[in-house]
């Protein structure tokens, strides 16, 4: 909580994963996703290997055109649907 309550989400993030607290990482990621702070959602979703809040926050990103950060959210979620839409649409030369 401390952590959280500072804004060091990426030493929240490092510390939950290394103790392997996935309920601590979706609290962080969730907090973020929350709070606009979505690349840091992604980094704490990735590492609890949580593909909802993945999908979530690929949506976050599509919404402010981020779009590699959404292909690459929705890839590590699996959603096919999605990283075929922004294939198709988006020019960006996706691997």
């Amino acid at each position: 909580e401390t952590f959280i309550e500072r804004s060091l989400f990426i030493d929240a993030i490092h510390t939950y994963y290394m103790l392997r607290n996935t309920n601590k990482l979706n609290e962080v990621g969730e907090f973020c996703l929350k709070n606009k702070q979505n690349e840091y959602a992604y980094e704490a979703f990735k590492l609890a290997d949580n593909k909802e809040g993945l999908t979530r926050t690929g949506d976050a990103f599509l919404a402010n055109a981020e779009i590699e950060k959404a292909h690459s959210a929705f890839k590590l979620a699996q959603i096919d649907i999605m990283i075929a839409f922004i294939e198709a649409n988006f020019n960006q030369g996706f691997k």
